[in-house]
């Protein structure tokens, strides 16, 4: 599992959305570089405690033109704040004023704040006259300090108050502990003030209905109760309220998740955006199994959408609104609310202490059709006649309140902002005096109760029905615009930056165009996103009529991160690519990089990832040693793309380094997530160990710090690295826990991706048809929701299912479709991964010509991604079946390609590169020459190289060419070998001497040439020997130094040459690898024996010789007798019975990929082993470690 971070603007692999520069408040810090360093290292500190982003320029560090580079900064910017002490800071030749007075000039357009430290022995005149004119302009926040810890408290004081008042963000110092306002309270509150008429039948109902489904919408006609209902259900249940109404995204995941996090004791947080918000909110419903009460869903269909894709878990949510219609709940079942019947009618009445004649009654009840609403009206204002339905008695309501109380109502409705009283009557006073006193003018808001109701501080009409029938009204009478035209003049007196773009815009006045790019942040930060579409598409416009080429490249790149936010990503690449293009005419350098750097996440999201990679290594020269933000954030993101196809060696070096400068960030996020990046590389890179030790310490963060996203990821290593260890139990209980985390926090792709590493440790454990419906259901998963990597990786993984289960056309065809997947990602590993199971499944369907091509072009791709051990295994491979096709320039290419994999995994010295160079690249006539040139190249390299796979190659050569040929070129090769061979020869060339031993035969090796070779290599190598006993049998006597020493003898009970060949070759193979062995059988006990011997035997000649009559299974090569004789007493000799037809069988050159000798190497092994701990040999750990030990030495 991985995860990414992105630069400016927006998971074997997780993507998180991962809060960025560009999702939080970015602040600009501002001071000269040969002073404060201790200030501004506080202050970007509290910046970050903060949850925003501090943004600051080290003037210096880029000599090619820092106004460019500081302008993009402040751009990108929401807030500046500016310290000044004593210095001016330098001018440059090309300019008249310093940067820090230039940075302030270019802040005008922002909020600002600005501190100075006193200075008793003086300033620069120059700064002097700054810091004069700061004072003059009257609009700017500034204060004095003495001490960093001073200017710390001050400005944070002052940066939330910034955050609340001019962003409208909700947020608090959490060291402040604050009461958090309870909605429902307030709710109940007003409730008590009214006649309430409590139907318990309804409220039941509800209850049951929420027994029985997590959601439920509650709609009805306006003024059905649904609202009251509301009240009485979550008093009753102790549930969390909340209404949509004039409420931001920002405020409404804000106000829940902190209401959820207070129920299970803990603090409230600081949200300061919409990100932030909704990722503490799906956190908290993951941790709770509350009753979330959602109002006035109607007024606020883009927050109700995104609170219902969030996954609830145990928590349950009611939702209520007044149209029935509504798309949104389609899906969702519905509770009716219901008018008053008669009775209730009634009993509303008599709880209002009405009392009319019956004729009245009856008369009141066909007018008011029972909606509680109207009955409502009716117990404020009785209106005779009665008016015939509920808009008719608004429009009564409305015309009898006095003009200056439908001035202070319209002011309500028509604010984005919510109004206070002293709001309200500057409103109310801006074009004439009507009101001398602020309490006059609450007096008048009093009067206009119940129609206005006070909630805290501010005011809202009692019922959204209401509030439509007034801008109905204003609209029909053409007075909405002087509504926003007054509000717009107020929010840009109070530095509302939301409001003011919001009443400018929809007042038409053309001063809204320098506020628009402000609103559309603002816009954004609160989740508004079709308002921050508004406001940049109409800036566009703007900039086109001005010819404003600069001001419209930045909206169209602000407006592209909308737009990826909304999810329109090829609207997203257009005006990216539109905005890159304009910047690209006016050469702004910085601005040309920023832009490609986020373009390149598309990138990735498209599969063309190595677009981006080449992208974020340019963006990488260009900011490194200059911005450490930015650098690490792309060392992050290049890391994640590195690991998107693969390039593990390179994602450890780039996830290294962004760890190292988060670490220096004090970034806790930033360090979290270049951890489990970190871990996924060392575990792909081998380094189980550290891949564990990452992974239990990610754990152990995410469980101190309740993070279960990142607790997921830490299991997911953890799984891993118990696969490697050979425990999938273990790792299929870590991945169930891992699937159980991201289904409560709804991580869709972490989740398949989970699902799918399921998969593999029930493969782990032969559970192939659980194993096969977990790849179902995480291809499925990934189609859905377009995940390219998990689809591909679910299709291989099926691929390699079907094919162990014997079903290898539908292997195929999995693999085909895997394979279109990773060459449009370009993921060359997991191209040669997948080649290389559906080589298998030729290889089974006896298709070795699309085997060969398979296992070469596996070996290709597996090479290109620096995975030289896979690309070594697939070129020998297909270099067999090469060979078995008689198609001997193929085979030597492939040969040759191993070898220079062979030489590139091994050593990185002069020599080699200069011979890897010698390699062809492409098809050439071959000859023996040619395989005998590349033996001595592997002989002078014996130590680092393994050859086993050369030599089967090249002994299938020689077979499969004309014996004489062949036979020349074997006695050539086998005399280098004897030539090399020492008492300190590697296993390397022990094993391949094997290995060419036993994979020749009678037309290659004479009987008397046998016998000559088996005394050379018994003459050359020490504890190895072999006699040839008078009655014709040929005895092999090994001499084992372990522990407790052992001799072992391998006699030849016939006169085969493969018997002969066999004993030889064994003998090689026990002295090479005796470390191993010995290893092997201490990790199962004590070594008992000081003998073992091994008498081999043709299964023909047991019967005709020793009278023993063998069961042999045809599809077995050999097997070995057991004993009966109890431990302890002496043993009798083991016997490996070889098959009549074990030449045949064994022969690589017509039985590519046989695995004849493993099977024989294993019977000995097991047999050894057994035999020295006195333990049976069918134990299935032992059976594990002999085939593994085996296909190492082998294979």
């Amino acid at each position: 599992m991985f995860v990414k971070q992105v630069i400016i603007g927006k998971n074997m692999i997780e993507r998180i959305n991962i809060r960025t520069p560009d999702q939080r408040v970015r602040v600009f810090i501002s001071s000269t570089i040969t002073e404060l360093k201790e200030e501004r290292e506080a202050i970007k500190n509290a910046i970050i405690d903060l949850k925003l982003h501090p943004v600051f320029f080290e003037v210096g560090a880029r000599p090619d033109n820092p106004q460019e580079v500081y302008r993009a900064y402040l751009e990108q910017s929401h807030i500046y704040v500016g310290i000044f002490w004593k210095s001016y800071g330098w001018i440059s030749p090309k300019m008249t004023i310093s940067g820090l007075e230039d940075e302030f000039n270019l802040s005008s357009q922002k909020k600002r704040l600005v501190y100075i430290k006193e200075a008793t022995e003086g300033r620069d005149p120059n700064l002097e006259k700054l810091l004069q004119r700061i004072r003059n302009e009257g609009n700017i926040c500034y204060k004095s300090f003495k001490t960093s810890e001073e200017l710390v408290e001050i400005f944070k004081n002052d940066l939330m108050q910034l955050l609340s008042e001019s962003f409208g963000l909700d947020t608090f110092q959490q060291q402040d502990r604050p009461v958090l306002q309870n909605n429902l309270d307030v709710l109940s509150k007003e409730m008590d003030k009214k006649p309430i008429l409590k139907r318990e039948n309804l409220i039941n109902q509800i209850k049951e209905k929420l027994n029985q489904k997590k959601v439920l919408v509650l709609y009805g006609d306006p003024g059905s109760g649904k609202t009251y209902l509301l009240g009485l259900l979550g008093s009753e249940l102790n549930a969390i309220y909340i209404s949509l109404r004039n409420k931001t995204t920002q405020q409404v995941f804000s106000y829940i998740a902190n209401h959820l996090s207070v129920r299970r004791n803990r603090n409230p947080e600081s949200l300061p955006s919409e990100n932030e918000a909704y990722a503490a909110l799906q956190q908290e419903l993951a941790n709770n199994s509350e009753l979330i009460l959602i109002d006035d869903v109607d007024q606020n269909p883009i927050v109700a959408k995104l609170l219902l894709g969030l996954d609830l878990f145990n928590c349950s949510v009611v939702y209520a609104t007044r149209s029935k219609e509504i798309k949104l709940f389609q899906q969702i079942p519905k509770f009716d609310v219901e008018l008053f019947n008669y009775d209730e009618f009634r009993l509303f009445l008599e709880i209002s202490n009405i009392k009319l004649p019956p004729g009245k009654l009856q008369e009141l009840h066909t007018a008011s059709q029972g909606n509680p609403l109207y009955l409502y009206y009716f117990t404020q204002k009785q209106v005779i006649p009665y008016p015939s339905n509920l808009a008719e008695y608004q429009s009564i309501i409305w015309q009898e309140l006095s003009p200056l109380q439908q001035e202070i109502i319209n002011f309500i409705v028509h604010s984005y902002s919510l109004l206070n009283t002293l709001d309200i009557h500057a409103l109310i006073n801006s074009q004439q005096c009507v009101t001398s006193t602020v309490m006059e003018t609450k007096k008048l808001i009093d009067l206009a109760s119940p129609i206005i109701n006070q909630t805290g501080q501010y005011y809202e009409i009692f019922h959204p029905y209401f509030k439509d029938y007034v801008l109905e009204t204003a609209d029909k009478n053409n007075i909405s615009i002087h509504y926003h035209q007054i509000l717009s003049e107020y929010a840009i007196k109070k530095q509302w930056i939301l409001p003011t773009a919001f009443h400018l815009l929809r007042s038409n006045n053309p001063n809204v165009e320098k506020y628009l790019i402000e609103g559309s942040t603002a816009a954004s930060l609160h989740g508004d996103w079709i308002l921050a579409e508004e406001f940049l598409q109409c800036k566009i416009r703007y900039t086109l009529d001005n010819g404003d080429n600069y001001g419209e490249a930045h909206a169209r790149y602000l407006l592209a991160q909308v737009y990826q936010e909304m999810g329109k990503y090829q609207y997203a690449k257009r005006e990216a690519d539109i905005s890159l293009e304009i910047f690209v005419k006016l050469n702004e350098s910085e601005w040309i990089e920023i832009i490609r750097i986020w373009s390149s996440l598309i990138f990735i999201e498209e599969g063309d990832i190595e677009k981006a990679i080449s992208i974020h290594q340019n963006a990488l020269e260009f900011y490194k040693g200059k911005d450490m933000f930015k650098e690490a954030f792309i060392q992050l993101n290049l890391g994640y793309a590195y690991i998107q196809v693969s390039r593990f060696t390179e994602g450890f070096k780039a996830s290294q380094r962004a760890f190292d400068l988060f670490t220096k960030l004090n970034d806790e996020s930033g360090i979290y997530k270049s951890l489990v990046n970190l871990a996924g590389c060392v575990g792909e890179l081998g380094d189980n160990e550290l891949q564990k030790k990452y992974a239990l310490e990610i754990i152990e963060i995410a469980n101190t710090k309740n993070l279960p996203r990142l607790k997921a990821a830490g299991l997911n290593n953890l799984a891993v690295v118990k696969r490697r260890e050979e425990d999938p139990e273990a790792a299929q209980n870590a991945l169930e826990e891992c699937i159980r985390i991201c289904q409560k926090l709804g991580i869709t792709e972490t989740e398949t991706i989970n699902i799918i590493n399921l998969g593999n440790a029930l493969r782990d454990q032969h559970k192939y048809d659980d194993a096969e419906r977990a790849y179902d259901e995480a291809l499925i998963k990934a189609k859905e929701n377009k995940f390219l990597n998990q689809e591909a990786r679910a299709l291989m993984l099926l691929s390699r299912i079907k094919q162990l289960k014997g079903f290898n056309e539908e292997a195929i065809k999995f693999g085909k479709d895997a394979l279109n997947i990773y060459y449009k990602i370009g993921d060359y590993l997991q191209i040669g991964s997948a080649l290389n199971y559906m080589a298998r499944s030729y290889t089974d369907l006896g298709d070795y010509l699309e085997a060969a091509k398979s296992n070469e072009n596996s070996g290709i791709h597996y090479g290109k991604a620096g995975q030289w051990d896979d690309a070594v295994y697939n070129f020998d491979q297909a270099a067999s079946l090469w060979n078995s096709l008689a198609q001997f320039d193929r085979a030597f290419y492939c040969v040759s390609q191993s070898l220079k994999c062979n030489f590139l995994s091994a050593s990185d010295n002069c020599e080699t590169e200069y011979l890897i160079e010698s390699f062809p690249d492409e098809y050439d006539k071959v000859s023996g020459e040619e395989y005998l040139k590349l033996l001595q190249l592997f002989l002078k390299q014996e130590t680092l190289l393994s050859f086993t796979g050369f030599m089967y190659n090249y002994l299938a050569y020689c077979k499969r060419t004309k014996y004489r040929n062949g036979t020349n070129y074997l006695k050539s090769a086998l005399s280098l070998f004897i030539s090399e061979l020492k008492d300190t020869s590697s296993s390397n060339i022990l094993n391949s001497l094997a290995i060419s031993i036993e994979q020749s035969c009678d037309e290659l090796f004479s009987v008397y040439e046998l016998e000559e070779l088996a005394k050379n290599i018994s003459h050359k190598i020490d504890h190895l020997h072999y006699r040839s006993h008078h009655d014709g049998k040929k005895i092999w006597t090994i001499g084992l130094d372990w522990k407790q020493p052992i001799i072992v003898q391998i006699i030849c009970l016939s006169d085969d040459s493969i018997v002969q060949r066999l004993a030889m070759s064994l003998s090689l193979i026990l002295i090479s690898n005796k470390d191993h062995i010995q290893k092997t059988i201490l990790e199962f006990g004590e070594i008992q024996e000081k003998g073992f011997s091994l008498q081999i035997i043709t299964r023909s000649d047991t019967v005709q010789n020793c009278n023993m009559e063998v069961s042999l299974s045809e599809g077995l090569p050999a097997s070995a007798t057991g004993s009966n004789v109890p431990w302890g007493q002496q043993q009798p000799p083991t016997f490996l019975i070889i098959h009549d037809d074990y030449e045949s069988i064994t022969d690589w050159s017509e039985h590519p990929k046989n695995k004849a000798f493993v099977w024989v190497l294993m019977t000995m092994h097991s047999s050894l082993v057994s035999h020295c701990i006195h333990q049976n040999r069918d134990m299935s750990d032992l059976a594990k470690k002999s085939r593994i030990f085996c296909e190492k030495v082998l294979l």
